[in-house]
């Protein structure tokens, strides 16, 4: 078994709302972490089976200065294809500032989500859900008015930014997160589709 060291922790303990998703057959609950480990074990001890598991993570294993070290780590990921997208835009001719915005989105959602899993705060968790989104509301916008006319791509420019704004402002003063996930969802679902 492993301790639990959060009383260690340099950044103290976590104030991050985030739920975890229980699901046993068609059905899925949501519950704090340690609430939904226990309600699985008991389950799993009475012969019960689960679509998936949320693993007991223990935060700051590694280091004192790192909540969740490989999350940590591999959102670092983000940043270096980040950067090796702006680098490559730039040994192109034709490419204008515009083009190098979802490469500067990604190291921000990069960084952002980074920092959340080394810290586990509920401000950092907020940087991180939000970076989600301004870095797909402009790519969204740029699939949708490939072709379209300046007037047609003023317009949607408009309605994505009121309803980033909307969304943001339930976000934040709600800590709403199934509407947050949804719209990151289908966003990228349609970003997706878009440039197949």
């Amino acid at each position: 078994m492993i301790s639990d060291s959060r009383l260690d922790a340099f950044w103290g303990p976590p104030t991050s709302n985030a739920k975890s998703l229980v699901c046993h057959r068609d059905s899925c609950l949501q519950f704090d972490p340690p609430h939904a480990i226990s309600l699985m074990s008991e389950k799993l001890l009475r012969g019960g089976s689960y679509i998936f598991t949320v693993l007991d993570r223990a935060d700051y294993v590694v280091t004192r200065y790192v909540a969740e070290f490989i999350n940590t780590l591999t959102n670092l990921v983000y940043v270096l294809y980040g950067i090796y997208g702006i680098r490559s835009l730039r040994r192109k001719a034709n490419t204008n500032a515009f083009r190098v915005v979802p490469y500067w989105g990604l190291m921000g959602v990069g960084l952002c989500s980074a920092i959340f899993h080394l810290r586990l705060k509920y401000h950092t968790q907020m940087m991180d859900d939000l970076s989600m989104l301004f870095t797909t509301t402009p790519v969204l916008h740029r699939v949708l008015t490939v072709n379209a006319s300046r007037t047609h791509s003023t317009i949607l420019a408009i309605l994505l930014a009121s309803g980033l704004t909307g969304l943001i402002a339930v976000h934040v003063a709600t800590d709403e997160l199934i509407m947050h996930a949804t719209a990151f969802a289908v966003s990228v679902t349609v970003i997706g589709i878009r440039t197949m």
